[in-house]
């Protein structure tokens, strides 16, 4: 299953967003320049954005995610592990973030949106030069499913809506899953807007 993991990096350090896999690849470009994976965002806690957080909590990296979701980090039913047949180490060390929160890691720094509605806890990172990283609450033309447990057609669209769309600049969006889009985009054709 294809997902988009993100790294934030400044001169020494690094930000894994979603690690969903790919943790030897991203590992050796880190090495390769010199940067050390101090922290894991999580836009929420599916188990295809957490897969490799373990092996990244192992590194010494400090792991992030909203309270709502946190139980997906060592519960394989709440991740939907156990609905695909999966299973990987629990993590029960973490740090929970709030809607508002401004997370700094270095010169990394950005803000946490919460924006349920995929899962309770789904979150949006709006980083300082205002590109957005949205997980599964919305994508290129689509948005995240909500037939999954935790799941709200009303909250979700409550999230993109009132939440993202308010957001008044063009914004580049970064989703979990597909192509990069745009907030003017999406607030032109998504369909969330028929929900």
């Amino acid at each position: 299953m294809p997902t988009n993991c993100y790294v934030l990096s400044d001169d020494k350090i690094a930000v894994i967003v979603d690690p969903g896999g790919g943790y030897g690849r991203i590992r050796a470009y880190l090495e390769e320049r010199g940067k050390t994976a101090v922290a894991v965002l999580l836009t929420h806690g599916h188990f295809d954005h957490i897969a490799d957080v373990f092996k990244w909590h192992k590194d010494g990296a400090t792991v992030y995610i909203h309270e709502k979701d946190a139980s997906c980090l060592f519960i394989p039913e709440d991740s939907l592990a156990s609905l695909v047949g999966l299973t990987f180490p629990p993590v029960k060390e973490y740090c929970c973030f709030s809607d508002g929160d401004r997370l700094t890691f270095g010169n990394i720094s950005l803000k946490v949106i919460h924006t349920p509605g995929h899962t309770k806890g789904g979150c949006c990172f709006v980083l300082e030069n205002g590109v957005i990283l949205t997980g599964d609450t919305i994508m290129c033309g689509t948005y995240g499913r909500t037939d999954f447990p935790g799941g709200s057609d009303v909250e979700l669209k409550n999230s993109i809506i009132n939440k993202l769309f308010s957001i008044e600049q063009d914004r580049l969006l970064y989703p979990g899953h597909g192509e990069s889009t745009t907030l003017k985009n999406e607030k032109l054709c998504n369909p969330v807007l028929q929900l």
